[in-house]
């Protein structure tokens, strides 16, 4: 006799699993107690048991973003936001606009500014200084690779004629001079951070219950949060994901990175992760798993590493790796042998080449009997720039990549403005590859990257993945239409994949019996619907261990 169920769900189930398509799910205690026809289903009730039905739309596996900087929501939160403007103007009015509703501001940070909305000198301090000398600010940009700031912050940096340029890093200067303009990329960014007043534990919660309001909106149920400097705080960060989990506040599933760089003192801060790993690990919800690294900029910046010039330069610049090779081989190693996965960022194709070294000879030094032997959840995020043999090379070592669809576009402020000058129209054609990296073997999750896309809005990124055009301007050209996904893959992506890479997957990514009961309820069947359409879907409901944690009906 059947165990009774204490919910069904009845309607169109995406499982991401085999069949691919169920009518009905009994739920008991959190879990998945049976999956597949309807009248199957409601065999599983009784008097007791809630029926739900639902005739339109679609349920899916909770989903997940596979790198989000959940905790640096503060900066959205405790500062001015940049966002959705794409000019120097507008980015000081807001600046101006926040300092006459908060005058008592004595240290202004915030976020959002796009780095090709300036000319080629970039932004200055000079602007920032017409709305205010007087308190130190520094504004991130939208990739969160270079600064914007004010004389008052250089003065306190101690950035001026004098200073010596750093490594893996720039203080930006004027055409023909030594004098720092007030922007800075790369590493001198972590200078910089290093002045902003430190987040509280508290502040640290709100910023993660801030995230999760988001992403259970977007249906998403797990994150991987690769924690970020500004400037570091990741044990006051893991404090606030534990004490959310202890009071019942935590409802998403988190998986933790610890962002290392090579200006850092590397081991000291591997024994700060290890001991934060140790403080996690009797946890379910938040553990700290994996070590984020980084093996080059951004394209925008002219710091992401090429393996052929830049198109835009009289000399032959490829970019510059964080690491050298024999450094990043003998780090990853080290983190392996420490039981730690690796998820690095690496956006051109001489950084993707770096990193596949590094991967494979820490890989080849483990011992046979490593519990990370072979591991298939090391990955590479973010993937601009991908040749065949590495494509080919991920694949056979097992490295996963974790794309950010977001971006995977025609974007006028990035691909016309930026990548075409800076790659060639050839090679940016090639940029963000997706079905051929499938193709090859390579097993690959999505994420937002947030807070670069804001909101991380899940029916964007499968938009892209099966469109690869803007969302609602079809007039604008497909990026590349061979690397366009199909559906039921880009689906996966959301789903299964997402949970194989946080290594999850035996409790989460699809609806399968016995596994927790995490699903979405949406307003369109993403399956049958035009491809065109997929961006205007939403959530209905949210539900995580099968109760509803988010709904808008």
């Amino acid at each position: 006799m059947n165990k009774k169920a204490s919910e069904i769900i009845l309607g169109k189930i995406y499982t991401a699993d085999t069949p691919r398509i169920a009518q009905g799910m009994a739920i008991l205690n959190g879990k998945y107690l049976y999956v597949g026809s309807k009248e199957e289903a409601l065999s599983y009730a009784d008097e007791h048991t809630k029926i739900t039905e639902f005739t339109e739309g679609l349920i899916l596996p909770g989903m997940t973003d596979g790198h989000a900087h959940v905790t640096m929501t503060t900066e959205l939160l405790f500062g001015v936001s940049l966002y959705n403007g794409y000019t120097p103007d507008y980015y000081l009015n807001q600046v101006r606009e926040y300092l006459l509703t908060h005058p008592n501001e004595t240290f202004l940070t915030g976020k959002g500014f796009v780095n090709g909305a300036f000319d080629a000198i970039g932004p200055t301090a000079d602007m920032l200084d017409s709305v205010s000398k007087d308190i130190p600010i520094i504004l991130s940009a939208e990739d969160c690779h270079s600064v914007w700031v004010n004389s008052k912050a250089l003065s306190l940096l101690h950035i001026d004629e004098n200073t010596p340029d750093i490594e893996n890093g720039e203080i930006v200067r004027f055409p023909g001079s030594r004098k720092p303009t007030g922007w800075l990329k790369e590493a001198a960014c972590h200078i910089a951070s290093s002045i902003i007043p430190p987040y509280t534990i508290e502040q640290y919660k709100e910023a993660i219950l801030h995230y999760q309001e988001m992403a259970l909106s977007q249906g998403i149920t797990n994150v991987f949060e690769p924690l970020f400097a500004a400037s570091k705080g990741y044990p006051e960060r893991a404090e606030a994901y534990r004490q959310l989990s202890e009071e019942g506040k935590l409802l998403i599933t988190c998986r933790l990175g610890y962002s290392i760089e090579p200006e850092d003192d590397i081991y000291k801060e591997l024994e700060a992760a290890k001991q934060i790993r140790e403080r996690l690990k009797d946890n379910k919800q938040v553990q700290l798993t994996t070590i984020k690294l980084f093996a080059d900029g951004v394209l925008e910046g002219h710091t992401a590493f090429l393996l052929k010039p830049y198109a835009d330069t009289e000399t032959e610049d490829y970019g510059e790796p964080i690491w050298t090779q024999e450094a990043l081989n003998n780090f990853a190693y080290t983190c392996q042998k420490e039981c730690f996965l690796l998820h690095t960022h690496a956006i051109g194709d001489g950084a993707v080449e770096y990193v596949i070294n590094a991967y494979e000879y820490a890989q080849k030094r483990l011992e046979d009997s490593h519990p990370l032997k072979g591991t298939k959840h090391n990955a590479i995020t973010h993937l601009q720039l991908v040749n065949e043999q590495q494509k080919q090379r991920m694949a056979a070592l097992n490295i996963r990549g974790v794309v950010n669809p977001y971006w995977h576009f025609k974007d006028s402020k990035y691909f016309d403005a930026l990548e075409v000058p800076y790659l060639g129209r050839e090679r940016a054609e090639t940029e963000y590859p997706l079905a051929s990296l499938q193709k090859a073997g390579v097993a690959l999750s999505q994420a937002s990257d947030f807070p670069v896309s804001v909101p991380a809005n899940t029916f964007t990124s499968l938009h892209l993945m099966v469109n690869r055009i803007e969302p609602g301007n079809p007039s604008i050209p497909c990026l590349n239409r061979q690397e366009c996904l199909d559906i039921d893959s880009a689906l996966e992506v959301l789903t299964h994949f997402g949970a194989l890479q946080l290594h999850i997957n035996e409790k989460k990514g699809s609806i399968t019996i016995d596994k927790d009961a995490d699903f979405v309820i949406i307003s369109n069947d993403v399956l049958t619907m035009e491809p065109q359409r997929i961006h205007t879907t939403r959530v209905l409901s949210t539900y995580v261990h099968g109760q509803k944690v988010w709904s808008s009906i």
